[in-house]
């Protein structure tokens, strides 16, 4: 298409479409449900378009419509209509009836980009950008500009048109860096309230720029997570942090536990069970209960009404626990069902969000809610974490409140010098880090 195009010296635009909230249909109604509405979708798409114009499914949830020789203008009044069309779509399944709205990122050709590769990711990207503005919407790049119905002023245009391009330099420093292996780890100690028999670290990735710069993890994860490189890169970090493990142990003795963070989108995929399978048995000497898999709460369950979504965590949960990991539950407290997650589901630790952490100094209220949150997981079982404990005052606040283990730059930042750092904490716990000792 590009090629006939700059012949013909004729322009188009690209649409990448993504169904909002489809999960939730799967999760609430199963499948059959899913594929229905999947169905009745692409039959809007094809009914709303020019028979000239190119309709395809990319996969799961996602659509593509490429419109050739059509402007700018005509080409958003068509797809408005297509939206209007999916927005009165009704689709009786049972004794429920299904709806979705639909998420649209748009670029023109040839213009906005040279290939079709960086068409589509262009396309994608501004697809999440409609996603971010609030859903069932229309998000537009043209000319390396970017325009959306809601823009305000041509600041706003420019911080997204930057925010777009700097996401895309990640995407290629990340496909480099998952081929070969150019990532690095570094460590943050979780110190515990008594000394304990081996110390705790959580495993961090970070990635440089070609200026050997550290780059901001939440650039290059998103960009990980948006475009389907996340789950092969949670691989990756995994097996490092096993080699690094591994390599101290056989030097010197030192035997770290670890905790390791897992991408929402990784969440109960079999093919990761599959990959720690393969890597138990080559690794023989590897310990399974030495790790523990984290998992933001909000990825793991962004629909508390989604009772298969809870099951079919849990049935993950379990096949790790199987195994021999551990499970845990990040940044806890910042949904409203909080409580309601780690009543059914099985897990080993929480950790208390640094929301909670950071204004326990001067707010009773959240010294109450830490509180309750550790006399609970207490009573479950369960260890408990405090993020962001940036000074000494904070640690004893949350070593009173009955907190576990305490994670924050007051303790450590993150380092890459893993053997320097089980030297620096081995048999340390909490009471080390003050000035004024318990019991001194």
């Amino acid at each position: 298409v590009l090629n006939i195009c700059q012949r013909q010296d004729a322009e188009g635009v690209l649409m990448f479409i993504d169904l909002d909230q489809f999960k939730s249909i799967n999760d609430s109604y199963g499948h059959d449900a899913g594929d229905m509405l999947i169905i009745s979708v692409a039959k809007v798409l094809r009914e709303h378009v020019r028979n000239t114009d190119i309709v395809a499914r990319l996969g799961g949830d996602e659509f593509g419509i490429i419109m050739h020789d059509i402007d700018l203008g005509t080409a958003k009044e068509k797809v408005q209509k297509v939206i209007d069309a999916l927005n009165a779509l009704q689709v009786p399944y049972q004794d429920v009836t299904l709806h979705c709205t639909m998420s649209i990122g748009m670029v023109c050709y040839p213009s906005a980009g040279a290939d079709s590769s960086s068409l589509l990711m262009r396309a994608d990207l501004a697809m999440y950008r409609a996603k971010d503005m609030g859903r069932n919407r229309m998000f537009i790049a043209t000319n390396n500009s970017i325009s959306e119905y809601d823009f305000e002023n041509e600041q706003e245009i420019d911080a997204h048109k930057d925010s777009m391009r700097e996401q895309l330099r990640w995407v290629d420093r990340l496909r480099k860096a998952i081929d070969d292996g150019n990532f690095e780890m570094h460590y943050q100690p979780l110190v515990p309230h008594v000394v304990e028999p081996q110390p705790h670290f959580e495993a961090l990735i970070r990635l440089r720029d070609e200026h050997g710069n550290l780059g901001a993890p939440g650039i290059f994860i998103e960009a990980a997570e948006h475009h389907g490189l996340i789950k092969e890169l949670d691989i990756k970090v995994i097996e490092r942090c096993i080699e690094q493990q591994l390599a101290l142990k056989k030097k010197n003795g030192m035997c770290p536990s670890i905790s390791m963070n897992l991408s929402g989108k990784s969440l109960a995929d079999p093919d990761i069970v599959d990959k720690l399978k393969q890597l138990i048995h080559k690794y023989p000497d590897l310990n399974p209960k030495d790790f523990t898999f984290e998992v933001t709460e909000t990825a793991a369950l962004h629909d508390p009404k989604a009772v298969k979504q809870m099951q079919k965590l849990q049935g993950f949960i379990d096949q790790l626990r199987e195994l021999g990991f551990k499970f845990a539950l990040d940044d806890f407290g910042t949904g409203f069902s909080s409580f309601n997650y780690i009543k059914h589901l099985k897990v080993d630790c929480i950790k208390v969000d640094g929301s909670f952490i950071l204004p326990v100094e001067n707010s009773d209220q959240d010294k109450l809610f830490v509180k309750a949150i550790a006399d609970l997981a207490k009573g479950l079982g369960i260890s408990t974490v405090a993020e962001f404990v940036e000074n000494e005052k904070i640690l004893n606040i949350i070593e009173d409140l009955g907190i576990e283990r305490a994670q924050g730059y007051h303790l450590s930042k993150p380092n890459p010098n893993l053997e320097k750092l089980c030297n620096d904490f081995a048999g340390k716990c909490m009471n080390d880090f003050k000035k004024h000792k318990k019991g001194a």
